[in-house]
């Protein structure tokens, strides 16, 4: 059967939930601003604890009790990974165009014959990279792997993964200008919902620490059964990505795009707002562009659940749980965190003048040596990722003051309905 073009939907500015028509702008002044100094109110060792600021954005996240690992540490550069990484890739690169060749130079019979074939090994791949992962994600869980195996993994996953992808669009390529009939569109919907449910930009992410194309980083890696959430800042961006495999329906018929829509809006409703665009994937996925480069990715399943999130969200766009100030040895830190795996914001001025001060920033948890997690910039302002339980934040400023805030963190699910609650 001929396949049909994906069905797309741009949406302009701000679309109405489920329509598509330009609106005014956001309106930027009522943005919530996390990056302000509280200019000194606290006297010196008071502790100030201030309630929710305001409704957060929602978050796909593995339910507390169904955790069964979770970590949270600094990825480093390294040099096995990297160098399997890039031959990968070269590997990859040079099978796709050998691929192209052969099938330019095929008579119409024979290239029917490699297309049928070529894409039913890129099914066998696909089907071997999901049981891939979920043996990753098992032997984690059971303590046989550390997290750096486990990123490592997935970034191959994810690169083999989209090299799929390429072929699979290659292939069907050649069947269009061909006859259309090897490939039918329900056989290619299929397999590219598949491959890109083995994507994520956290792995992405860490394929580049391992490669020494970004700084060593922090990166939070959580786990359950056959269920998986990665996060990091990544610059200005936070980056989160959650897979709940287990809510997969398989011979059921997929929602229609209008419903899958709807699920989003309804789920959704802070990151829609900030959305410039958005585009119908295959089967029931939905891409969504944000403002500033962000996105955030949803696969919904016919029971009208999300079943993996993908998200870049922009870290001026990330509103408050709860915020901490205390004033101590002529600083002032401000903590306003999230919840669990989620980023949190230290802002550190001058206890007299409210001046952002130049500080490190170090994390201490379950009585083990504190580590240092950065320094704060020119406007007293540092992002980190959460670690999921309490742990307390200290801050050393210019001259050895020091600063610190016990801070306790609050899972997804908790914090994400203490602030619909309170924002009702």
């Amino acid at each position: 059967m001929k396949r049909a073009a994906l069905v797309i939907i741009v949406g302009l500015l701000l679309l109405a939930p489920l329509g598509v028509g330009a609106v005014d702008p956001v309106d930027d002044s009522n943005t919530p601003q996390l990056s302000q100094a509280n200019g000194g109110d606290l006297e010196e060792g008071e502790t100030r604890d201030d309630g929710p600021e305001g409704q957060m954005l929602n978050a796909l996240s593995i339910p507390e009790g169904e955790l069964m690992r979770t970590d949270l540490r600094r990825q480093h550069a390294n040099l096995g990974p990297a160098a399997r990484f890039s031959a990968a890739g070269t590997t990859d690169h040079i099978s796709t165009g050998a691929l192209e060749a052969e099938l330019e130079e095929a008579d119409d019979a024979e290239r029917a014959d490699r297309i049928e074939r070529e894409f039913e090994r890129i099914q066998r791949q696909a089907r071997a990279l999901e049981q891939a992962e979920r043996e990753a994600i098992r032997e984690f869980n059971a303590g046989q792997t550390e997290p750096r195996e486990l990123l490592v993994t997935l970034a191959e996953i994810d690169r083999a993964a989209t090299a799929l992808e390429d072929q699979v669009l290659l292939l069907d390529e050649k069947d269009d200008e061909q006859s259309g009939e090897v490939i039918t569109r329900s056989e290619l919907t299929v397999v590219q919902h598949d491959l890109q449910a083995l994507n994520g930009p956290v792995r992405g992410y860490a394929a580049e620490i391992f490669a020494g194309e970004t700084p060593p980083d922090r990166v939070v890696v959580e786990a359950g059964d056959n269920k998986l959430t990665l996060a990091a800042i990544d610059g200005d961006h936070y980056i989160r990505e959650t897979h709940n495999k287990n809510r997969w329906s398989s011979g059921s018929t997929p929602l229609t795009i209008e419903e899958v829509e709807t699920v989003v809006v309804e789920e959704y409703p802070l990151l829609w707002e900030q959305q410039t665009a958005f585009q119908h994937g295959p089967e029931s996925k939905l891409n969504v562009q944000l403002e500033n480069n962000g996105f955030f990715d949803s696969f919904v399943n016919p029971n009208e659940e999300v079943v993996i999130q993908n998200k870049r969200v922009g870290l001026d766009r990330i509103v408050a749980s709860e915020t901490t100030t205390k004033r101590q040895d002529g600083l002032e830190v401000t903590v306003r965190q999230t919840y669990s795996g989620g980023p949190i914001e230290v802002v550190v001025v001058d206890g007299d003048t409210g001046d952002p001060v130049a500080a490190t920033v170090t994390i201490g948890q379950d009585g083990e040596e504190s580590e240092t997690v950065g320094r704060t910039g020119a406007d007293g302002v540092l992002w980190i990722v959460t670690p999921r339980t309490e742990f307390t934040i200290t801050v050393f400023g210019e001259e050895n003051e020091a600063a610190f805030v016990d801070v306790t963190p609050q899972p997804p699910e908790t914090a994400i309905a203490d602030s619909r609650t309170a924002d009702e």
